[in-house]
């Protein structure tokens, strides 16, 4: 889980999509649901999210390969 789609962005999209009311009913709804909640992600926490890919990323080699320890960070 080292990019940022598979660390952030996913988890983070179910929250905000499933936590509507009401939630979506069909494949339509969802994917308007997911397209406007991806278009309003601030754009300081896709830098975050980024700069903590890079973070990661450099503990990695730190570690030359070997398992590192993640920062679980709180969104809400």
């Amino acid at each position: 889980d080292m990019n940022v789609c598979d660390n952030f962005l996913w988890s983070y999209l179910i929250d905000k999509v499933f936590s509507k009311d009401p939630k979506p009913r069909n494949l339509d709804q969802l994917r308007q649901a997911i397209t406007e909640e991806f278009n309003n992600i601030p754009q300081k926490m896709i830098a975050a999210a980024c700069r903590g890919t890079a973070e990661r990323c450099n503990q990695l080699i730190e570690m030359e390969g070997h398992s590192i320890q993640i920062r679980v960070v709180d969104r809400r």
